[in-house]
């Protein structure tokens, strides 16, 4: 496939939050957490007809995520997620998975897999499933440290057809699962910004294991640090 395109397409972007508020802060609106699933849709087309474009294609993503709160227990939040294209596009077309492993800035960016590096994989049909559990505050806290546990686990997989069109290219596909598991730790200092954010620091860490574990165990293990800005 060639490695000089061009592409034109139509894209389409939905968002259905059932009961979801809204509140007006410093003249944005912040969307506050609903109990409720939320359902996203992104549709695009391809489309060959237009300003000399190459390609004409389907390209689906939809995902739900809901949190649930759990009395006495914490609050469980849950994603999935699944994309799916109906013909054979470019790399750049692809999916390439949501990796987020960069060991020079490691930060933990929600609803991506912290083990794994940005593009290492490719698809053109995948699911993800990403699951947490936040246990709430312990019972020793003070002004600046009021430490929160949070366990996570995630999994995906993909496929991609006409894989030899890619070439020249360094990627793999998850056809077997692809699996992590993660503790952090948030809210270990925490300060008042104006007196109106609250700046939260946290940390924590992930293992890559199953199927694209790699062979020297220590390469598994990622450090991450979270970073968080909420209202007071």
């Amino acid at each position: 496939m060639e490695s000089v395109y061009r592409n034109t397409y139509i894209g389409f972007y939905t968002r259905f939050a059932y009961r979801e508020r809204l509140v007006r802060h410093l003249g944005e609106n912040i969307a506050q957490p609903s109990a409720y699933p939320i359902i996203a849709m992104y549709y695009e087309k391809g489309v060959s007809d237009w300003w000399q474009s190459d390609f004409n294609y389907n390209k689906l993503e939809i995902r739900v995520n809901q949190a649930f709160f759990i009395k006495n227990i914490g609050t469980l939040k849950y994603r999935i997620e699944t994309g799916y294209i109906d013909r054979p596009v470019p790399y750049g077309l692809l999916f390439t998975g949501r990796g987020s492993l960069d060991k020079k800035v490691p930060f933990l960016i929600n609803w991506h897999f912290q083990t794994m590096q940005p593009y290492e994989f490719a698809a053109d049909k995948y699911v993800n499933l990403f699951f947490s559990h936040n246990f709430g505050g312990l019972l020793f806290k003070t002004k600046h440290f009021q430490p929160e546990i949070e366990l996570l686990h995630h999994a995906g997989i993909g496929s991609l057809s006409n894989k030899e069109l890619h070439q020249n290219i360094n990627f793999n596909t998850n056809k077997k699962l692809y699996l992590e598991a993660g503790c952090m730790l948030y809210n270990l200092l925490r300060f008042d910004v104006y007196n109106i954010y609250i700046f939260k620091l946290g940390g924590g860490s992930f293992i890559r294991y199953g199927s694209y574990a790699h062979p020297d165990f220590t390469d598994n293990i990622t450090a991450k640090i979270a970073l968080q800005l909420s209202l007071n």
